[in-house]
């Protein structure tokens, strides 16, 4: 399992979006993905353990300069990070910067209101609530210090993308990646879960399978590192979403 990569267009910019797997939301159907992924939000062990392990292993095999700072976009209900209730995210970063040597700050990020959840709104309805809603708190900065970007999962790129323009409106020219867990895709029907993470039965059998009990679902066992490399093979369609990473992926330069 290694990392998968796409494109996010900010102006007339691509920006590299690095992520671990394809997803699909729980509206087709509740399977091990969605079901993992939600613990991981809500700090569920040990899935929570998995999915930072895995990101950790895997980033740590790009070239991330030192001087990085990782940042993640405020929840809907913040309008600033509050480090003494860390979140998922907030672990995922601070293990990340532990783990590059760079430097974890979400205070960098501030935002005018409260928001309307994501969840249910459409692609313009979220460009609109997101518009002019995030700030960065002036700091003292090099004008080519590198980013990264992280948040759970990727759907339509509107939350990454106001930070990306965000950012570059007080440093145009400093390198932006994004890093997400996992990134929608409706066409793929084959998703894995981290090693570690608890297992259960795919969308394809969602709608044959048993009501578990309380019980069974603690008798579950995780999947294994062997596990996470059946992944179901690429179509030509999908080839094209999910290219593999390549050298110049893994170095922070933008394509114009």
């Amino acid at each position: 399992m290694g990392l998968l990569t796409s494109k996010i267009k900010c102006g007339d910019t691509w920006f590299t979006h690095f992520y671990l797997c394809p997803y699909l939301p729980l509206t087709a159907g509740a399977d091990a993905l969605s079901l993992s992924l939600l613990k991981f939000k809500q700090r569920i062990q040990p899935d929570l353990s998995a999915w930072i392990d895995c990101s950790t292993r895997l980033v740590g095999q790009l070239h991330v300069p030192p001087d990085t700072i990782i940042i993640r976009p405020l929840r809907h209900d913040e309008t600033f990070a509050r480090p003494e209730f860390p979140s998922a995210l907030d672990l995922l970063g601070q293990s990340l910067a532990t783990h590059l040597r760079c430097r974890y700050n979400p205070a960098l990020l501030t935002k005018s209101r409260i928001t309307l959840p994501n969840k249910h709104l459409t692609r313009r309805e979220r460009t609109s609530q997101l518009r002019d809603v995030y700030h960065f708190t002036p700091t003292p900065l090099s004008p080519s210090t590198p980013f990264l970007l992280i948040d759970d999962i990727l759907t339509t790129g509107t939350t990454l993308r106001a930070l990306i323009g965000t950012i570059r409106r007080v440093y145009p020219n400093c390198p932006v990646k994004a890093f997400t867990l996992t990134r929608a895709d409706y066409n793929q029907q084959a998703s894995l879960t981290p090693a570690g993470a608890t297992q259960q039965s795919t969308r394809a059998d969602h709608t044959q399978r048993a009501t578990l009990s309380p019980a069974d679902s603690t008798r579950q066992a995780p999947l294994s590192p062997a596990d996470s490399t059946r992944q179901a093979p690429l179509t030509p369609a999908d080839s094209t979403r999910q290219a593999p990473l390549t050298p110049a992926d893994s170095t922070w330069r933008e394509t114009p």
